[in-house]
């Protein structure tokens, strides 16, 4: 005795599989299918949102570690470690410059880059100001950017490095 489909009983052997068919699509079977929001309404699918253009610089955590040629590593003083993030959605910058958080503006285009209207916080941080100093400093000279890969970027004045910063990626 078989057991076939949900359950029924069947003293006969296995029918062959009937081979299968490619049905080729219509002209008019490709167009979308009307998406059903309630019983009484039907309406054509939802645009397709546009694709963002590639934007390597936002969105992401960039961590100073390159200051007019010298290394910055966290030192006793620091609150957090000196990095910028860029809004994808907006034209506002955010970071941390060692001790205090600032925000502000930038522009971008193509390989133009400019930071203005930067606030800060004003907590004075022992063995932490300098550092945060030439950082804010340096982001009112930079004007260009250059990738360096997917994960590094350099700030320019003009063709002089004013700053290096690595992409830190967050869980």
């Amino acid at each position: 005795m078989l057991v076939t489909g949900c359950g029924s009983k069947s003293n006969e052997p296995p029918k062959a599989a009937e081979p299968s068919r490619v049905l080729q699509p219509t002209p008019d079977a490709v167009k979308p299918a009307p998406v059903v929001q309630s019983p009484d309404t039907i309406s054509s699918p939802p645009p397709k949102t546009p694709r963002q253009p590639h934007e390597p610089l936002k969105n992401k955590r960039w961590r100073l570690y390159e200051l007019n040629g010298a290394a910055v590593a966290m030192a006793e003083g620091f609150r957090q470690e000196p990095y910028i993030m860029l809004s994808l959605q907006t034209n506002r910058a955010k970071g941390a410059a060692s001790c205090n958080r600032f925000g502000g503006t930038y522009s971008v285009d193509g390989e133009q880059l400019a930071f203005s209207e930067m606030l800060t916080t004003k907590v004075n941080c022992d063995g932490a100001m300098e550092v945060e100093r030439e950082f804010l400093r340096g982001l009112e000279l930079v004007n260009r950017y250059r990738m360096v890969g997917e994960d590094s970027v350099v700030f320019l004045q003009n063709s002089k490095v004013v700053m290096r910063l690595a992409a830190l990626y967050l869980n």
